[in-house]
């Protein structure tokens, strides 16, 4: 069969590049897509000049000629159709001067309207010819099985000022699906345009707009395939089985990632697909923040205007845009970016500048910003947005939003102007509802550059309106610098900050106090270890026995900071018999007992000391009792 696709080996690129390479594309609006020769599409160039009539020629020129069988396209049916010598197809005589390239599609014509088929749109001097070929002849030269025939169109001469062309389109009555092909372009789709679009010019899909090396001679061949129209969601399976789905953005992403899904059908792979690269869609915004701003700086031009988002690491941003509340009087959507197609880099930290932005690494996006500086304005992070830049969300300037335009709000931080006319919008979907929710305000004027202490999730901090003070507040693309604890600034949640550990403050800026965990030596902490252990005192000093504080858990029993007569050295209690000697006790020896040198009431042996100590050898010590001396029971 002259158009059976491949799908199953196809390697899916939307070419924004500029090589050719293997690509499908679509569904558009009305369900057409496109396949070109690596995707399956086979290469039939069919020679018409010495057989084909002539519609027309020369540069900037049209004509007109009767089909030998009716086409539908777009939902239309012709019967004839106009040729412009400048490589394209339409229903408009007016598109005679249409030499502008018109993309990317859908486009409004630069001149004249209808639809367009373009082989090869660009400014061109050529020769025109047409030729019907019916079922019999359209199988002879390659296309069996087309019942209806199908039409032949080729256009040859050269680019104006430029090489040669050879080009031509190749209508399939019997299904209403177009092929492209191209036999000689020189400048490889430089400065042209292949595609195709509707009458109203609201869908259409490129294969090549003005894309350097989209073109190869001799090889390339684009199938244009009409199908039904998408009906999926896109966060599950489209109920009839067609390919695509209602969200062009989130269809561009997930068919990046799986070609099937825009050529086959959608299915619940697909729409597993959009759950995890559409999440705003699909209802699960992700966990995105905004985390510093740079809205002006002084002195003439706002070169290094930017602005961070926080976020997981390989967060796909499809679908979420950043847009700036202010003009108008107030509630006018005064900038706008699409983030569709950036990706949270591996830091967390996707930085979005101008192009001529010098604070920092290279932009991850660039984006001509235009933020405004003389008025309160709010910028937000938004997904799913339906409105445009102009729009007004508070039209009767109450400082409440009259329209919701989006799908969710990630985050919102207004930077308020106390002077201005316009009024702060929020609160976002993760900080509580009040008057001064995520505002920040110094009472002058709009800041010039905000950031987020801690970074991602907590307060907005008021920045250097000079980039070049020190410390340095700006920190693009990165951790915020000046959220660090120990840089000699106080930032909430801080207590206190030193630029490290001090009296008054420890080493990770709370202030100190005994029993928080944290040993400050500056403070004369020698431990701290949340109360007594077997190391450390209450009082943060190492538990050592003398040291004045009985430490149960290093199994003191007393401590007298030395001894006395209640507390051995070794802080156990004073007791004769114990084995330690304390003469602040009166003890003169302790044996833990009676020994040869020592009574049992830990005073050194002498006979006639009152004591009996059988163990030095006494039988009889005085009276026994305490006193000494001859007795009539014992010598002397």
């Amino acid at each position: 069969m002259r158009r059976t696709l491949s799908l199953s080996a196809i390697s899916v690129v939307f070419l924004a590049t500029g090589e050719a390479s293997a690509a499908v594309g679509g569904p558009d609006l009305f369900g057409y897509t496109f396949a070109d020769q690596d995707s399956g599409t086979v290469y039939n160039y069919v020679d018409i000049t010495a057989t084909g009539t002539v519609v027309t020629m020369g540069d900037n020129t049209v004509g007109s000629i009767a089909l030998g069988a009716p086409f539908d396209f777009y939902g239309v049916q012709y019967n004839s159709l106009i040729a412009s010598s400048n490589g394209f197809l339409t229903d408009d005589p007016l598109s005679a001067p249409d030499a502008s390239p018109d993309c990317p599609f859908p486009a409004t014509p630069s001149s004249g309207g209808g639809f367009r088929i373009n082989a090869l749109h660009d400014n061109l001097n050529t020769t025109v010819r047409y030729q019907y070929f019916n079922q019999a002849q359209a199988a002879a030269i390659g296309f069996p099985g087309e019942t209806a025939g199908v039409s032949i169109f080729q256009w040859t001469g050269t680019h104006v000022g430029g090489g040669p062309v050879d080009v031509e389109a190749v209508l399939f009555h019997d299904d209403s699906s177009v092929m492209t092909m191209v036999a000689a372009d020189p400048e490889g789709g430089s400065a042209s345009t292949s595609g195709i679009q509707n009458a109203t010019a609201s869908t259409g899909l490129d294969y090549a707009c003005d894309t350097a090396m989209s073109i190869i001679s001799g090889v390339t061949a684009v199938l244009y395939s009409p199908g039904g129209v998408p009906d999926s969601n896109c966060c599950s399976a489209s109920p009839s089985g067609t390919p695509g789905c209602i969200n062009p953005a989130c269809q561009d992403a997930v068919c990046a990632m799986d070609a099937s899904c825009c050529s086959m059908a959608w299915d619940g792979v697909c729409g597993g697909l959009a759950q995890t690269q559409c999440q705003v869609l699909c209802l699960a915004p992700p966990a995105i923040t905004i985390n510093e701003i740079r809205i002006d700086q002084p002195g003439i031009g706002d070169n290094d205007e930017y602005f961070e988002l926080f976020g997981p690491p390989g967060t796909p941003l499809t679908d979420i845009q950043y847009i700036v509340l202010g003009d108008g009087p107030t509630g006018e959507i005064e900038a706008f970016v699409d983030l569709s197609g950036s990706v949270i880099p591996p830091s967390g930290y996707l930085l979005v500048a101008e192009g001529s932005f010098s604070l920092g690494p290279p932009p991850d996006r660039i984006a001509f910003l235009n933020f405004e500086n003389t008025d309160t304005v709010t910028h937000m992070l938004v997904g799913g947005l339906t409105a445009a830049v102009s729009d007004n969300l508070d039209v009767d300037g109450d400082g409440v939003l009259d329209s919701s335009p989006w799908i969710a709000v990630l985050d919102t931080v207004a930077l308020v102007h106390p002077a201005s006319a316009e009024l702060p919008y929020g609160p976002p979907l993760n900080c509580t509802a009040g008057p001064t929710c995520q505002e920040v305000d110094d009472g002058v004027a709009a800041p010039f550059q905000v950031f987020r202490c801690p970074n991602g999730v907590g307060t907005w901090q008021i920045g250097n309106q000079d980039p070049a003070t020190i410390p340095v507040t700006d920190s693009p693309g990165g951790l915020n610098d000046t959220c660090v604890c120990g840089n000699g600034v106080l930032e909430p949640p801080e207590q206190c900050d030193d630029g490290g550990e001090s009296p008054s403050c420890d080493i990770d800026c709370t202030l100190p106090s005994c029993g928080d965990s944290v040993v400050n030596a500056s403070a004369g902490e020698q431990c701290d270890e949340m109360g007594e252990t077997v190391g450390c005192d209450p009082d943060c000093s190492l538990a050592l026995c003398g040291d004045g504080f009985v430490n149960m858990t290093a199994g003191e029993q007393c401590d007298g900071s030395g001894e006395t007569a209640l507390c051995n050295l070794d802080c156990t209690p004073a007791m004769c018999g114990d084995g330690q000697i304390n003469m602040t006790a009166g003890e003169d020896c302790d044996d833990s007992g009676e020994s040869a040198t020592c009574d049992a009431d830990c005073t050194d042996v002498s006979c006639g000391d009152g004591t009996v100590n059988a163990t030095a050898g006494e039988a009889c010590d005085g009276d026994g009792m305490g006193t000494g001396g001859e007795t009539a029971t014992c010598n002397a």
